[in-house]
């Protein structure tokens, strides 16, 4: 039975890979609030919800229709990217997975609306889940090679069409689990192509959907192969071999920040240029797999803190309340966080009100 049946909290899934992030939440929450999920902004803004959680850059149409909501982020990755900046910017509340990552915004002056809340980040409970399982006896070890889409940070024009082969050739006796980030498949689908064509003649190939919540698969690979994408930033606590691919274009890309955590943590796997260079550091991983271990559990630690415990929802549930119980019961903190919340919202109230006609439509 909900214990505040009167409070609504609203999730929005604005591209499906985004459930991930905040369908953990949901199910926390489930129980004591009024909650929906959805990806229609037309259907969460009649719904009225005390709480908004994204997962990406807030729309402004959530701040000129519902000015009083507060609007909680939880990213979608651990990865700047020149971007993060400005999610930051828009929502009221930012979930962050460390204190290491709250002193890298404000170091930067980027900050929240409202206040940052050190939670976990939310997919790391379904990977603590599933590392607690008893692993499966496999035969073969697993290369699982997730790359980004992005042509100038991605390990895929680096490393060419015929990879597969020559790792294949190299190590018969490895698999490779493809996981492609899920953009891949309106961006680059001859990638996808090129995968399948492999795959069709070798057994010991195989492609996931791009849509599948990589924080379930990710136990299965024993190596990870990636480039920029922040999957490499979960795959830590498994402390297993990290490949890093280095595309030379990234200095021409506009997400290039020399300074983010996903170009100065490099040491935490071996950095390679070319397909030569992964050959090389697939047989030196495979040898040496705890080769790295300082260096993982270093950044581990960095960017997860003590948030790797499968508490990250309940943490985020607890602070979810804490804010919205009622006033009498509230601390001086969380009442100067409302009082700030509602001069905001007047505000937006009254850019809402000098343009009536405003559309949902136009942003």
């Amino acid at each position: 039975m909900r214990e505040r049946e009167d409070i609504r909290i609203a999730f929005y899934v604005e591209k499906p890979f985004h459930e991930y992030m905040v369908l953990p939440i949901y199910n926390e929450v489930k129980e004591e609030f009024l909650s929906l999920i959805s990806d229609d902004m037309r259907e969460i803004i009649a719904f009225k919800p005390a709480a908004l959680f994204i997962a990406d850059k807030c729309n402004k149409v959530f701040r000129r229709y519902l000015p009083y909501t507060f609007i909680i982020w939880t990213r979608h990755g651990f990865s700047t990217k020149n971007w993060s900046h400005e999610c930051l910017e828009r929502c009221d509340i930012a979930c962050l997975s460390s204190e290491w990552f709250k002193d890298f915004f404000i170091q930067r002056g980027h900050f929240p609306r409202i206040d940052f809340w050190v939670t976990g980040f939310p997919p790391m409970d379904t990977v603590f889940r599933n590392s607690s399982k008893a692993s499966p006896d496999k035969r073969k070890n697993t290369i699982l090679y997730a790359p980004t889409f992005d042509y100038d940070l991605a390990a895929e024009p680096v490393l060419g069409d015929s990879w597969i082969k020559h790792v294949r050739a190299h190590f018969p006796d490895l698999n490779i689990l493809i996981k492609p980030h899920p953009l891949i498949k309106s961006v680059h689908p001859e990638w996808i192509n090129s995968w399948k064509i492999e795959a069709e003649s070798d057994f010991g190939v195989c492609i996931l959907e791009a849509d599948v919540d990589f924080y379930e698969i990710m136990i299965e690979g024993d190596i990870l192969v990636t480039d920029a994408s922040s999957v490499m930033f979960p795959f830590l606590v498994l402390d297993r071999p990290l490949i890093l691919v280095n595309n030379p274009g990234r200095f021409q890309d506009p997400k290039y920040d020399p300074q983010a955590p996903e170009w100065i943590s490099r040491s935490m796997g071996s950095e390679v240029e070319d397909l030569d260079g992964l050959i090389m550091a697939l047989k030196l991983n495979l040898s040496q797999p705890l080769l790295k271990t300082r260096e993982r559990l270093l950044y581990s630690q960095r960017y997860l803190g003590n948030s790797f415990d499968g508490r990250v929802c309940e943490r985020t549930s607890f602070l979810l309340k804490k804010l919205l119980m009622p006033k009498t019961d509230q601390r001086a903190s969380v009442k100067r966080i409302w009082r700030k919340k509602k001069i905001q919202g007047y505000l937006h109230s009254l850019i809402l009100k000098c343009n009536p006609r405003y559309s949902i439509l136009k942003e």
